[in-house]
């Protein structure tokens, strides 16, 4: 393997830490090297680099209309799960990435395939490193950021088998490791709804508007419950 291929684990950003557009500052490379046409097969380090690219690219729609609660596409469904089978390939040529569990967690999740997603998920979070192995504040931050990241998804995982004590739990996680993210309360007010924990839920919602006063989940959720 060739050395300037950057480990996901240490280039991982917070800014980016639940979209696919953290791949471009995760690994940086001046390589070249094409996927084969249809190919999700990942086979050599410039291949690894340019099906990061791709993925990045294809899956940025999907990806921000999900971090802004926007309903998806079947278009964007249907390009995620493409994109998901590619980080798979990325995971098994490189499967020392935790972060790279966790964008195929993602890109399974917004596919639809929850229960690959939860696979997904629970592999990087096995695979994450303690903070206490790491030598800086910033990595433990990293490490952080992409530890919340899945259990919010494992949030959404779990609302959606109706697992809503679940869902709260995981979302108490996300909120624990980097709290600040407006879905993170968003995932635990609607489990709270279910339960009837219809005070609580309105301060999470209120939380997460104040984060972020156009994040459409939290908005008509809060509308619904307020009516």
């Amino acid at each position: 393997m060739q050395a300037n291929t950057v480990s996901l684990k240490t280039r991982v950003g917070v800014p980016f830490a639940v979209t696919l557009v953290i791949a471009v500052v995760m690994i940086l490379s001046n390589r070249p090297g094409k996927l084969p046409n249809g190919a999700t097969v990942v086979e050599s380090d410039a291949q690894f680099n340019d099906a990061l690219d791709q993925v990045t690219r294809t899956s940025r729609p999907a990806v921000e209309k999900f971090n802004e609660g926007q309903e998806l596409e079947p278009a964007d469904r249907d390009i995620a799960l493409t994109d998901a089978k590619i980080m798979d390939s990325m995971n098994a040529y490189r499967p020392d990435l935790e972060a790279g569990y966790y964008a195929a967690g993602l890109l399974y999740f917004l596919a639809g395939d929850t229960d690959t997603a939860d696979q997904r998920l629970n592999q990087a979070l096995a695979d994450s490193p303690l903070p206490s192995n790491l030598k800086t504040f910033d990595d433990t931050a990293k490490v952080e950021a992409v530890t919340a990241d899945c259990h919010h998804l494992l949030s959404l995982v779990a609302y959606g088998r109706h697992d809503y004590q679940k869902a709260i739990e995981e979302a108490d996680l996300a909120i624990k490791h980097h709290d600040g993210r407006e879905g993170y309360y968003f995932a635990r007010a609607q489990a709270e709804v279910q339960l009837k924990l219809v005070p609580k839920a309105k301060a999470d919602l209120e939380k997460s508007l104040k984060i972020n006063p156009a994040y459409e989940n939290s908005t008509r959720l809060l509308k619904f419950i307020s009516s």
